[in-house]
């Protein structure tokens, strides 16, 4: 304290801030005695005081080291301090031990501050590198045709969040004003949905995209009322990149309203300027009206960034569905449902994932499978799926026949025995195809010929066209129903043969005159009365005689195979256990005397 002092001076002056001031500041190195003298101009007087510097406590918070994600390692501040404390305290198991446990989800620079017993503090730092090493399998389809190939790829550079059951914190930074929610619906479950006045933001963790990849999400912006209220032209939501940990955000895209009425699939490309080995993303609306205002979501987000490692080894299984197990990216030929698991490694951290690929067991059989129609006629073809809803486009051939060829069942008209042929093609791309024979009939005509042989049978033989069944009226009475009969007539005359034919399509029928003159054995030389038939015979002779005679029966060669003396009328003779053959017919009476052939044909 000065009184009435007017000149001072300070000595030593190291560390002093003002040598011949009142009040002066010392920044010591080491302990210091410091001599003031005041001065009236006439009078002096001294004083001393004693700067005591305390040594800093020693703290070392240890080496550098890298982890796996998920993995944790210990950190160990060594010193003579008495009490410490660690910052931030994301990750540790305690912060204020000197030898924490670490577990951080992405690289993380710790700082230890010790404290000495009289206060004195001092500060290291240590970084933990995080590998990020998660494992996502993708594939260029997820359900396939049996036999397609599968392009599968083992993705090491990924983050996604689906916020089910909420929001994944290893893949976030930070969220402002965002909820897991479905309040502006959702893709499924809940989304991340953004209301309440400040700030509206998600910004990702730091991620390696030096090797390019893509941007992929969903997002819906509000055409109602509070909690979805409609969000209007200048309020729109922005992506942005930062390369320098957010302090700049450089714009990738900003989403005009008209295009997100409902929720709409984005697929961002990540940009040359973005691709390094430390940069975030950000979802942002600069501008909105506060709270129930101007509400949006976004949901299924995906980041998924080539790898940047080329020192990788990859295992898939199962191998021998895949061209090559060992690569990032094999192709696979599956037959059935098929779940693929790789394990990928960079020498110190591993890390795995399982994929499955469903085949689409497709196909189709066409109903009826063979038909017929009548010319003129039209017939409905239908194509069956199996699973039913399988297929979803269609096209026959030919088509000229066709109402519509693109149908699951179209009409045919064709005009001549056709086979179609349909192709059916899935969602998933699987192709497969059948024929159906379509045969045309027409309406038959009826027609025939015959061959009398001078005979009294009589072999007809069909010359109809289009016919199925038949029916023939002999003119005698008898009738038949095979297509080319013979019929044995027992009298002589001319008969009106009808031939009635039929199919599907209709009837015809034809008649045709047949003069039958050789059904007996009659001879102007008989006795008037005298008739023998038929001629050619089966089992059986009639005889009719106007007077009594004797008649022999003689095979060919002349030998007497029958005799029979037959009174005047009519007589049926048996010729059953005569054999097929010609024989000759002797009749006598009286002092006449004839003979005929006579032809045995037993059926």
């Amino acid at each position: 304290s000065n009184i009435g002092g007017t000149g001072f001076n300070w000595t030593p002056t190291n560390g002093l801030t003002c040598a011949s001031c009142p009040v002066t500041f010392a920044t010591a190195g080491n302990t210091e005695t410091y001599t003031v003298t005041g001065s009236t101009g006439t009078c002096n007087a001294q004083d001393t005081v004693r700067v005591t510097v305390n040594p800093l406590p020693a703290v070392d918070a240890g080496a550098d080291t890298t982890i796996c994600l998920g993995e944790n390692t210990p950190l160990n501040a060594s010193g003579d301090g008495v009490s410490y404390m660690w910052t931030p305290s994301q990750g540790l198991s305690d912060t204020t031990i000197p030898n924490p446990t670490a577990s951080p989800i992405f690289t993380t620079t710790y700082y230890v501050t010790a404290f000495s017993d009289s206060g004195c503090t001092n500060l290291d730092s240590v970084k933990v590198n995080v590998v990020d090493f998660r494992v996502v399998i993708t594939a260029d389809k997820d359900t396939t045709c049996s036999g397609n190939p599968v392009q599968l790829t083992a993705n090491t550079c990924f983050l996604a969040d689906d916020f089910d059951p909420g929001i994944d914190a290893m893949m976030w930074l930070n969220i402002s004003n965002g909820t897991a929610s479905a309040d502006c619906g959702s893709m499924s479950g809940n989304a991340l949905h953004f209301d309440d006045t400040g700030i509206r933001e998600a910004v990702t963790n730091t991620m390696d995209v030096s090797g390019g990849g893509t941007v992929e999400f969903a997002m819906v912006y509000g055409t109602g009322i509070a909690p979805c209220e409609t969000l209007d032209p200048g309020e729109e939501v922005v992506l942005e990149y930062s390369l320098d940990g957010g302090q700049n955000w450089i714009t990738i895209n900003t989403y005009a309203v008209a295009g997100f009425a409902q929720f709409t699939i984005v697929n961002e490309t990540i940009p040359a300027g973005a691709q390094s080995s430390s940069t975030q993303f950000r979802w942002a609306q600069p501008s909105h009206s506060g709270g129930n205002s101007d509400n949006w979501a976004i949901d299924n987000v995906e980041i998924i960034c080539s790898s940047s490692g080329g020192n990788l080894t990859y295992n898939w299984s199962p191998g021998t569905l895949l061209n090559d197990s060992t690569i990032e990216d094999p192709v696979a030929l599956v037959s059935e449902a098929t779940t693929f698991t790789v394990v990928v490694s960079d020498g110190n951290c591993t890390n795995s994932d399982q994929h499955t690929i469903e085949v689409e067991n497709f196909s189709i059989n066409v109903n009826p499978a063979e038909t017929s129609v009548c010319l003129g006629e039209s017939v409905t073809l239908t194509v069956i799926a199996t699973p039913f809803d399988t297929a979803t486009t269609y096209l026959w051939l030919p088509a000229t026949s066709l109402d519509d060829p693109f149908s699951v069942d179209p009409e045919a008209s064709p005009t001549k025995t056709t086979t179609y042929e349909v192709t059916a093609t899935s969602r998933s791309g699987c192709v497969k195809k059948d024929t159906v024979l379509v045969t045309v009939d027409s309406i038959p005509v009826a027609d025939f010929i015959y061959n009398t042989n001078g005979s009294s049978t009589i072999f007809f033989q069909d010359s109809s066209a289009h016919a199925t069944s038949w029916h023939w009226d002999f003119g005698d009475g008898s009738d038949d129903q095979t297509e080319d009969p013979q019929h044995t007539y027992t009298a002589n005359g001319t008969y009106t043969v009808v031939l009635t034919v039929s199919n599907d399509c209709g009837t015809d029928d034809t008649e045709q005159s047949i003069n039958v003159t050789g059904t007996g054995l009659d001879d102007p030389g008989l006795a008037a009365g005298f008739s023998i038939y038929p001629n050619p015979a089966d089992n059986q002779l009639m005889v009719s005689l106007g007077e009594s005679a004797v008649l022999r029966v003689f095979n060919i060669n002349g030998a007497e195979q029958r005799l029979y003396a037959l009174n005047k009328g009519q007589t049926a003779i048996d010729l059953e256990t005569l054999p097929t053959g010609v024989y000759y017919v002797k009749v006598d009476w009286g002092n006449e005397t004839i003979v005929r052939k006579l032809v045995i044909m037993h059926r």
